[in-house]
């Protein structure tokens, strides 16, 4: 995670909640394969931790590609919850493939 990015969470612990969420919601994308395959995350550009640490957002630039030759970047949007118990789960995760049409891909939205 870059410099500016950590600076803007509270404690290191913050900064492994965010990367959790990240992992947790590239493991979602993957799951998902609606836009192909998730190549590599590029650089997280926004975080945030809020409800006393059990809630973490991520805003990151990912790599995909539908035929294993050509590759275009999203910008993905994902919010964690953590239980009690420590695992995370993805309740937001948006993808904007903009490329020019403003397309973005709501692959979770969990309205509970």
């Amino acid at each position: 995670m870059p410099k500016n990015v950590v600076k803007t969470l509270q404690s290191t612990e913050d900064a492994y909640f965010v990367d959790a969420v990240v992992r947790e919601a590239v493991r979602a994308i993957r799951k998902d394969g609606r836009l192909g395959s998730l190549i590599d995350v590029e650089v997280v550009i926004g975080a945030g931790v809020q409800d006393s640490g059990t809630k973490g957002m991520a805003r990151f630039f990912a790599i995909f590609s539908t035929d294993s030759v050509s590759t275009y970047s999203c910008n993905v949007s994902a919010t964690g919850i953590k239980s009690e118990n420590g695992d995370i789960k993805i309740v937001y995760l948006s993808c904007a493939k903009d490329e020019g049409l403003g397309q973005t891909y709501d692959l979770i939205l969990d309205q509970s």
